[in-house]
């Protein structure tokens, strides 16, 4: 409905009347948008509620996964932990065995030796080792019984079984048929007076000559030893048995096997 202002000619719209159509379009327009917004609110919480289960799902799908692995991980320490001590147990059986058989192995070798020593000095216990002649006599029979007899010892060539030069031309080792012949030269030796190199070859040499005996290896290590402290502090120490074995041990290696100096061990 327009009214109109005739002093300006202004049509004014006051407003349509309502009309029953535009009341019901208006009504369904409300309608709708309240329809909308309930349906807007009720996928916002269904979609809510399927966000919460989601996030539900994957809590304790990481809560499952977390067991599994702590599960897993416990698993196999145990498993490394039995495997470890396993490992520890065969050394620790491997070590004692080990351990047994160095035993065993060090008795069998000191046994050894010591049978090795009982055979060498019966194997030398006739033999006589003259330290002092020159090197390259080519007949030894005739000084070797000459220095015999300086020790008032008749010996003929059937009582000497073997002479021949050792220690690279150093000493004469004699071996005799009858130890009761090597004993009596020996002790005739150490009551009688020097003998000289020049009483056995001739010359102007007047140099001793010394008989000794022939030692196993571990006497000769043992009076090594013993002249090494002797050298050493100028006198002989007093020491007991475990002494003497562990200088022994500890020297062996570095001990030579060849004879000692004759004017050392001589008397």
């Amino acid at each position: 409905m327009y009214r109109i202002i005739s002093e300006h000619n202004v049509v004014v719209d006051d407003g349509a009347t309502k009309s029953p159509a535009n009341a019901a379009v208006a009504n369904d327009s409300a309608s709708f948008a309240d329809e909308l917004r309930s349906q807007f609110k009720a996928f916002a919480s269904a979609f809510e509620s399927e966000f919460d289960s989601f996030k539900s799902d994957i809590r304790n799908y990481v809560q499952e996964m977390e067991k599994r692995v702590c599960d897993t991980m416990s698993s196999l320490e145990r498993e490394f932990n039995s495997r470890v001590k396993k490992v520890e147990e065969d050394i620790l059986s491997c070590l004692a065995v080990t351990k047994q058989l160095e035993t065993t192995f060090k008795n069998n070798v000191s046994e050894l030796q010591t049978h090795n020593d009982i055979l060498q000095r019966r194997l030398n216990r006739a033999d006589i080792v003259i330290n002092g002649l020159p090197d390259g006599i080519r007949d030894l029979r005739q000084p070797i019984t000459k220095i015999f007899a300086f020790c008032n010892v008749t010996v003929s060539s059937a009582d000497i079984q073997h002479i021949c030069y050792m220690s690279k031309g150093k000493s004469v080792l004699v071996k005799l048929n009858s130890v009761y012949l090597r004993d009596t030269i020996m002790a005739n030796y150490h009551k009688s007076n020097q003998i000289l190199l020049n009483d056995i070859v001739g010359g102007d040499v007047n140099s001793r000559v010394y008989l000794n005996d022939h030692l196993t290896q571990t006497s000769s290590k043992l009076l090594y030893l013993c002249l090494s402290v002797t050298l050493a502090n100028g006198m002989l120490d007093e020491l007991d048995m475990n002494q003497c074995a562990h200088l022994l041990d500890v020297s062996c290696g570095n001990v030579s096997t060849s004879e000692p100096s004759s004017a050392a061990i001589s008397t």
